[in-house]
């Protein structure tokens, strides 16, 4: 290397190296992480990985054939995931994604003939067809998840034999690649590792938003007609775009909520396998192993992994959507039409999905716009193929939208709520009875300029090295470690290295990336200075295309040693990385599930849930509303822990909190319309939870003397009360009442 390229990387390696030794110091030296890495659960947890890891490094290391590192491999996940009861979870989640990738290549090889349109494609079409399957069932009434079992059954079966066939007729060799280098072994050694950290604790880092809506589809979405039936429920998570919840409809009946959560681990797995193929092709096989371990050791990416909502999913369509536009760059005249339809799929998956999907597909546009489409020798078999599979592709994918987003539409008056309702609203929609307009928030409001600036600059400081504080409370549980500071790193040392000659589609390729990151990167830091509340995950796109863009920079460089020392910089970055993702996660758990050889493969969480509500003096009421999964309850009482009770259940705080309208509870009146709106069969008071001075307290007692609510069940200071709209104030209602006052225990 030159001087001046030494001085370059010598920058890096300390800029990156400073960073590293700060962020240790706050945050698990002396900081929020402190207590965690001191636990027991957690040294026994690091030993573990310690040793799971070795033997995934002499695997790939030593391992003669894929085949034989694959069975490996698959070998030692299995004892682990058994040990700590995920195997049948993660297996059957397995299973049901490989049917919908199957359904996919079925689908489209009729469409097509025999030709592969390739894994991705395959699973996007299949997708896509089962969404729009189930939404169809769910418009003629027939949408029970009974019903839908029936259907991945049948379709399971109409589809195996012809796949088989198929399969037997394109059987590749395998070849006999012998074992990776030590580095390659280290680096996927690494990957598997940190899928194994997740899948070890899946079962007992059960989240807030997982437990409020993620793993309760069954009663959220299905009351015995399927997902169009209005549910009674209020709270803005009840009509999100529920594109995620309807594909996986089937796997939330099960008796472990790992089997839902088992499939984005797996769509975790796509996400890496499509970003590797994607830095494969912009800065090579070396980048793409370093990359893909890069993107698999960072909180913000992996811990997304073990919850039960959309965010992976919706990562995964975007990721799909930025390596078709890749392709169609390079001459693929089908890759557009795939990638409007993972574009259009994904505004199924998440509200958000509107602003960062069509960010990278409206860049895309104007990038193809400009340089008057692709460029390169079109490939693409036939016309048939051209205009039956991808135009299929693309069909399904808007019909999808259109069913997930009636569902909306049909219960509040929008095609889709969050943040957007107050811009719905303006454009002439009208919002139904009984929800309110969500406005944008902004941060900014009511404060100088100068003290907006001093916010801002913590802020960033936060997001980049330190994400301690009250607005950095979701950031730390999924954050891009030092990965950002990394790659903004290497923007800066950059323009002091030499470049190597380009092609002329090399340096389209270039302009593509930038006309795609740039913008794309403003978007992210305008949405990080107006939102009050700074999520992590918000950040997952960026991650990934900020990885993707910084190693195609590496590439460039000429001197192959410059390079190779940026990617050893790195691997601090990884380990810093890794052992941080190891300390957080969305529900604050250490540790793996305890180790169990004896039991069924799975963590059966619903008779857990039972179990927790018994000792909290619910026996009785859980067998009453356990009668029928259909009875409506309003459940006063800690959030979400009180919607575990086997029925549809909301929450008090789902009423008057925030993503709800505190109007509704404002007079008892409002209260007992909302209850005929929502066909309320129960409402439940949770011993301990009201005080007298709260307005939950004197709108029950209200309810209760009016007749509207009878108590039908006193346990351990805990009521079930049944609910009748049109009651009455009687001299029993009064006794009621007084029933009330007497065994109810109250706050305090």
């Amino acid at each position: 290397m030159t001087g001046k390229e030494r001085a370059a990387i010598a920058a890096l390696a300390a800029l990156v190296m400073a960073a590293a030794v700060y962020s240790w110091n706050s945050l698990i030296a002396d900081g929020i992480l402190t207590w965690e890495m001191g636990q027991k659960a957690y040294g026994s947890m690091a030993g573990e990985i310690g040793a799971v890891f070795v033997l995934f490094v002499l695997t790939f290391r030593f391992s003669p054939s894929a085949m034989v590192r694959i069975a490996v491999t698959g070998g030692i996940g299995a004892v682990f995931l058994w040990a700590h009861q995920a195997f049948a979870a993660v297996a059957v989640s397995g299973l049901y994604t490989a049917y919908l990738w199957a359904m996919g290549r079925w689908l489209l090889g009729k469409l097509c003939g025999r030709g592969r349109a390739g894994a991705a494609r395959e699973f996007l079409v299949g997708c896509v067809f089962a969404v729009c399957m189930f939404c169809l069932l769910s418009a003629l009434g027939a949408g029970r998840i009974l019903y839908l079992w029936v259907f991945v059954a049948a379709s399971a079966a109409a589809a195996a034999a012809d796949i088989m066939g198929g399969w037997a007729e394109g059987r590749r060799e395998r070849r006999e690649d012998g074992g990776k280098s030590l580095g390659q072994a280290c680096l996927w050694a690494a990957v598997l590792t940190f899928f194994c950290i997740q899948a070890g604790r899946m079962n007992i880092a059960v989240d807030f938003d997982s437990l409020w809506y993620g793993v309760r589809s069954p009663y959220i979405l299905d009351n015995g007609r399927g997902i169009y039936e209005n549910m009674g429920t209020i709270g803005i998570v009840y009509t999100y775009s529920k594109g995620f919840e309807v594909l996986t409809l089937p796997l939330s009946v099960l008796p472990s909520y790992s089997f839902a959560i088992g499939f984005n681990l797996w769509l975790l797995a796509g996400i890496l396998w499509l970003s590797c193929r994607i830095i494969r092709t912009c800065a090579g096989s070396q980048a793409a192993d370093f990359g893909i371990c890069l993107l698999a050791s960072l909180p913000g990416i992996m811990n997304m992994g073990i919850t039960a909502k959309s965010d992976v999913a919706t990562l995964f369509f975007q990721v799909l959507l930025l390596y078709e536009m890749i392709l169609y760059l390079k001459g693929d005249r089908h890759a557009l039409w795939y990638g409007l339809g993972a574009f259009f799929f994904s505004w199924t998956m998440k509200p958000t999905a509107l602003v960062f999907s069509t960010a990278v597909m409206g860049m895309s546009a104007v990038f193809f716009a400009v340089t008057k489409g692709t460029s390169g020798k079109q490939t693409g078999k036939t016309e048939r193929e051209f205009f039956a599979g991808p135009a299929a592709a693309l069909a399904l994918s808007i019909l999808a939208l259109g069913g997930i987003w009636a569902r909306t539409f049909l219960i509040t008056g929008l095609p889709v709520t969050s943040v957007f309702s107050s811009v719905l609203t303006r454009m002439g929609f009208q919002m139904k009875y009984p929800f309110c307009v969500q406005k944008i928030p902004n941060s900014s409001a009511g404060i100088t300029g100068a003290q907006w600036l001093k916010d801002m600059a913590k802020r960033i400081w936060g997001i980049l090295f330190n994400p301690q504080g009250p607005d950095m409370d979701h950031v730390i549980l999924a954050w891009g470690s030092l990965a950002v500071w990394f790659f903004v790193c290497v923007c800066a040392i950059w323009p002091f290295l030499n470049k190597r000659e380009r092609s002329r589609e090399e340096k389209r390729l270039d302009w593509y990336l930038h006309t795609i990151f740039w913008p794309f990167a403003i978007c992210c830091a305008i949405s990080l200075l107006m939102l009050t509340q700074v999520d992590g995950n918000y950040f997952m796109l960026f991650y990934v295309l900020l990885t993707i863009y910084g190693l195609r920079l590496v590439s460039r460089f000429s001197n192959k040693k410059a390079a190779r020392a940026v990617l050893r910089i790195g691997v601090p970055v990884i380990l810093f990385s890794g052992v941080i993702m190891t300390l957080t996660n969305w529900s604050w758990t250490t540790g793996f599930t305890p180790v169990s050889w004896r039991h069924a493969g799975y963590y059966d969480h619903q008779k857990e849930q039972r179990r927790r509500m018994e000792e909290m003096g619910n026996r009785e009421i859980w067998e009453i509303l356990e009668k029928d999964s259909r009875n409506r309850l309003i459940a006063i009482g800690d959030h979400p822990q009180v919607l575990a009770f086997p029925c549809n259940a909301q929450s008090y705080l789902d009423i008057t909190g925030t993503w709800g309208n505190v109007e509704l509870v404002k007079y008892m009146d409002n209260f007992v319309e909302f209850m005929r709106y929502g066909k309320t069969d129960y409402v439940y008071a949770q011993a301990g939870y009201i005080g007298e001075d709260e307005r939950a307290w004197s709108l029950t007692c209200d309810l209760i003397e009016y007749g509207v609510l009878t108590p039908v069940c006193f346990e351990e200071g805990n009521m079930l009360a049944q609910v009748d709209t049109e009651g009455e104030r009687t001299a029993e209602s009064v006794k009621h009442l007084e029933e009330f006052l007497e065994k109810y225990v109250r706050k305090g």
